[in-house]
């Protein structure tokens, strides 16, 4: 009788260390591999199909991109969906290009299925403005999807972007150069008073 109840008691304590290591909310548990794993970044690029300058339409709503060559068409527009996989076609008559250089000219080109009046293309009708390329685009595009308007600032591709260009008459100087037109600081120090003593009279003697 007496084993029998050492028995008991023991299976019951063995029953409680295993409820015991079990995980519940509040408690500690084991780091794992998983755990260690880095969060999922949301902040992705994506790859423009023709390798031109890739822009973001909206909050990550749609994205177009800007082609030059030195064949024709010289500049070709390409409107996207959110991550530059499908096509998605724009009012025709509400996309437009600006540059430093000038006005780009932008000729529909529908693609089939397209609706009347919109297009998924646009190459440039006329002559490139001089001095347009990858190394010196600035401008602004205007784009109407679904009669939404949406407008992306264009600048230069890769490493050779710079800020050195004006925004609607506010010039933005380069980071990189030194800012040789701030005047040096003034200095307003002056040089504090000597400070004169008179000598004491010697004992028995009067001030005059």
């Amino acid at each position: 009788m007496q084993l029998e109840f050492w028995t008991k008691l023991l299976f019951s304590g063995l029953i409680a260390v295993s409820c015991s290591a079990c995980s519940k909310p509040g408690e500690y548990r084991e780091v794992t591999d998983a755990d260690m794993s880095p969060v999922e970044d949301h902040e992705h690029m994506h790859t423009a199909p023709h390798d031109g300058i890739l822009l973001e339409l909206g909050a990550h709503e749609y994205s177009a991109e800007i082609v030059i060559s030195d064949s024709d068409p010289k500049l070709a527009l390409y409107i996207y969906d959110a991550h530059a996989e499908n096509p998605v076609a724009a009012k025709a008559d509400g996309t437009s290009l600006t540059v430093t250089q000038g006005e780009v000219v932008l000729k529909p080109v529908p693609q089939e299925g397209e609706a009347e009046g919109t297009a998924s293309q646009f190459h440039i009708e006329g002559p490139l403005p001089k001095d347009v390329s990858y190394e010196t685009i600035h401008g602004d595009l205007k784009v109407v999807i679904k009669d939404t308007p949406f407008a992306s600032h264009v600048e230069p591709r890769g490493d050779n972007a710079d800020h050195d260009h004006d925004h609607d008459g506010i010039e933005h100087a380069n980071e990189d150069e030194p800012h040789t037109d701030v005047p040096p600081p003034v200095t307003t120090t002056t040089p504090a008073p000597t400070l004169t003593t008179t000598p004491m009279p010697a004992a028995g003697t009067s001030t005059p």
